[in-house]
């Protein structure tokens, strides 16, 4: 840096702002980040081959009547089959509620759950936690309330509660 004070004139030497560190951590680092977005940029996240054929996994199915025709299930009601199916495994508040909740496509606000049952708030929510915890339910909240929906699971055997 050079300094100018009226006739005199003064050199002095200004430290290097980045080492050599800090270059070499830099160009690592830009680097790193240029070769992991090239890996995402180009990387097929897609099925490579179709999935095996499972009973998950089908999405037609010939049922014989008089028309030859195919028919696609609904997802909604094989859906509805897989909860219908979780119903007899369930305590009878807890079944009560599970039902309710069914019976609205799976899809229901908690203080309607208690308005269109006889159970207090307190003993929905204590049944809804044993649900949830199963992974029957989910619950969301939504601005000072929950919404609870019904999950993809499957519940095989009966627990006690």
């Amino acid at each position: 840096m050079v300094t100018i004070k009226g006739s005199t004139s003064s050199i002095h030497r200004v430290p290097s702002v980045y080492t050599l560190r800090d270059v070499v951590v830099l160009l690592t680092a830009a680097w790193v980040g240029g070769i992991t977005t090239g890996y995402l940029w180009f990387t097929d996240y897609g099925p490579s081959k179709p999935p095996a054929d499972t009973d998950d996994n089908k999405t037609a199915s010939i049922e014989p009547d008089n028309s030859s025709t195919a028919t696609v299930p609904d997802p909604l009601e094989r859906q509805k089959r897989i909860w219908e199916s979780n119903l007899e495994t369930l305590a009878d508040d807890e079944q009560q509620i599970y039902e309710l909740v069914l019976q609205h496509d799976g899809y229901l606000e908690q203080q309607q759950v208690v308005a269109e049952t006889d159970l207090s708030q307190s003993t929905v929510s204590r049944k809804l936690d044993l649900l949830e915890r199963d992974g029957l339910i989910e619950r969301k909240r939504r601005g000072m309330g929950n919404v609870v929906s019904l999950t993809d699971t499957n519940r095989k055997q009966p627990q006690s509660s």
